[in-house]
């Protein structure tokens, strides 16, 4: 069966944009090192791009655009170098589309974290690294939060209720979840309740460790 997972990061958005043209072989060879340990390695050469060679691109300075694929693949890597995972590890949702949300989180009364969700699937602009503007990738999705913003979408968080997905529903604009028959809204409910609790306790780590929070939406599309 086809899924989606976020994972995240406690880190500073200044560190993360501080790497490129860096020349910091240290952390290139430690951010290299974790891209092998995972599946990254594989999912570069797909794309018929090198790990190394790509890390060195970027703490050189020397982006390619063409290879804008491949730096947003390694910034798993680098945010387990530069930054702190956050647990859960990850959470996982079943089935695809689930960046397609961000107009349901808003009638479900998270307009703080509709603003963000999504990256450029729902709209809203994703995060643009290694450039500070540069080329935009729609997958996968990366979501910057600012820590100035962490301590209002913790309290917009701490409102939601599942309840309220089965009062409102999704909007019917959003393919894959507006129709009740192919995603049951009970069954809905309850995995967006699990994504929400995910989220409250990533945001809730990111704001004690005084640390912007990054969000990684990966998965089948």
């Amino acid at each position: 069966m086809a899924e989606q997972f976020i994972k995240a990061y406690a880190i500073r958005e200044e560190a993360l944009y501080g790497l490129v043209g860096s020349k910091d072989r240290r952390a290139a060879k430690r951010v290299s090192e974790a891209a092998e340990e995972s599946d990254l390695g594989e999912l570069m050469e797909e794309a018929d791009l090198e790990v190394d060679e790509v890390v060195e691109q970027i703490v050189a300075g020397r982006l390619r655009r063409e290879n804008a694929y491949g730096y947003r693949r390694l910034l798993e890597a680098v945010a387990a170098v530069l930054g702190r995972t956050l647990r859960p590890d990850e959470v996982v949702m079943p089935g695809r589309g689930w960046q397609e949300l961000g107009p349901a989180w808003r009638g479900w009364g998270q307009k703080q974290l509709a603003a963000s969700w999504g990256g450029s699937w729902s709209g809203n602009r994703e995060l643009p690294w290694p450039w500070k503007r540069g080329p935009q990738v729609d997958w996968p999705v990366a979501i910057l939060v600012p820590r100035r913003r962490l301590k209002d979408l913790r309290a917009e968080l701490t409102t939601f209720a599942t309840r309220v997905v089965l009062d409102r529903g999704v909007p019917a604009a959003i393919d894959r979840f507006g129709d009740e028959e192919a995603w049951p809204l009970d069954e809905l409910a309850g995995e967006v309740a699990h994504v929400h609790q995910g989220l409250l306790a990533w945001v809730d780590a990111a704001v004690k460790a005084r640390r912007d929070l990054l969000l990684l939406h990966d998965g089948q599309q």
